[in-house]
């Protein structure tokens, strides 16, 4: 629940889904930043206060303290020139000039942002042009004619948020999907997205690079919940592709493997064998985890685990591994299970396959 500050005219009404979000205190002054919740709002003045001076010096420095800090500012100029006076001190502190225009423009939406990676444009009628002095610092996101109508200036450990689009269209189109972004909520974004290699790389280059290290790990983190295990061997990135193999799921190899008989389960790890074996032993290592297990329940039969055995696609120690096609109570091959099951058990404790119980049991119940 994200606690928010509104100084301004605030008379919406909000959905519930704003409402779930939010909660909105409104505030008729500005006082000492440390006054504020997280996210401040300084909304068109009230018309009330058509007579009032506007905001004054010491106030925009508190506002810009309060940023610095680590707040959220969301500054929305009102349409009207005579009301857009009053905040003149406060946009010459961070820099920025709000330019009215009233004209037909098909703006441009910046996908990497709010717009879950999708290219867009939204047909505005009325909008403020923002003509920004500190460039290097902000991140566009949606701009008509190539100057920003809706930007995200960072100053210290905040950000202002410079809505130029009114009032109602920021409760109506961009607060959750703003403030989500500004959270840090990548994953979210990403959940919403293509989730494409192409538009991580163009994610990053229009953030922050203190942002970068968490923006790929949430991109790894959702690709692994969301893709299929040949996604991972087509990404071009040799070190995206290496954390993402790094970090695949048990489950997304059980997925790959999902509903097939032991044949082709041994045809597909066959595949998967000379994709891996020389540039990824450790996630080699994962599947044949994988197949091992079907080798204890039988799935993979004993026919099929001797091909893939003397293909030399397991490694020497999954010999072992023949106890459970032997019947231990038969005097023919209880040596045998006996002498394999304690190997078994001795390579276990190296590259832990199974549970340590799971094989003890076994050799309580037969030996």
């Amino acid at each position: 629940m994200l606690k928010i500050d509104i100084i301004g005219d605030f008379q919406e009404t909000l959905d519930e889904s704003i409402e779930d979000n939010f909660e909105l205190y409104l505030i008729d002054r500005i006082t000492r930043a440390e006054d504020f919740q997280e996210i401040l709002i300084v909304y068109p003045p009230p018309k009330k206060k058509f007579r009032w001076k506007g905001y004054s010096e010491e106030e925009a420095s508190t506002l810009y303290n309060y940023v610095q800090q680590g707040g959220i500012l969301v500054l929305i100029p009102p349409y009207n020139p005579l009301y857009r006076e009053k905040l003149t001190e406060i946009f010459e502190k961070f820099q920025v000039s709000p330019v009215f225009c009233k004209e037909n423009l098909l703006s441009h939406i910046n996908p990497h942002m709010i717009n879950y990676g999708k290219e867009g444009k939204r047909p505005v009628k009325m909008y403020i042009h923002f003509l920004i002095q500190n460039k290097e610092s902000t991140e566009v996101i949606i701009e008509g004619n190539w100057i920003p109508i809706f930007a995200f200036q960072f100053i210290g450990k905040g950000v202002v948020v410079l809505y130029g689009l009114s009032s109602k269209n920021f409760w109506k189109e961009d607060l959750l999907s703003v403030f989500k972004y500004l959270k840090q909520d990548y994953a979210y974004f990403w959940e919403k997205s293509e989730l494409t290699e192409k538009q991580l790389e163009n994610v990053l280059q229009f953030t922050r690079k203190e942002h970068h290290k968490k923006i790929r790990e949430a991109f790894i983190h959702t690709f692994i919940k969301k893709k299929r295990f040949k996604d991972f061997l087509e990404i071009k990135d040799l070190k995206l592709r290496e954390d993402l193999i790094k970090n695949i799921q048990d489950s997304t190899i059980e997925e790959e493997y999902k509903d097939l008989s032991g044949k082709f389960i041994a045809k597909k790890y066959r595949e998967h064998y000379k994709l891996l074996n020389k540039d990824y032993p450790e996630l080699l290592k994962k599947i044949q985890k994988f197949i091992f297990s079907k080798i204890v329940d039988k799935t993979i039969n004993k026919k099929t685990f001797n091909k893939l055995y003397e293909s030399d696609m397991l490694p020497p120690e999954a010999a072992y591994l023949l106890i459970f096609y032997l019947d231990p109570k038969d005097p023919e091959n209880y040596k045998k299970f006996k002498e394999n099951l304690s190997k078994l058990i001795q390579w276990n404790k190296k590259e832990h396959i199974f549970e340590e119980t799971f094989l003890k049991d076994l050799a309580w119940k037969h030996l």
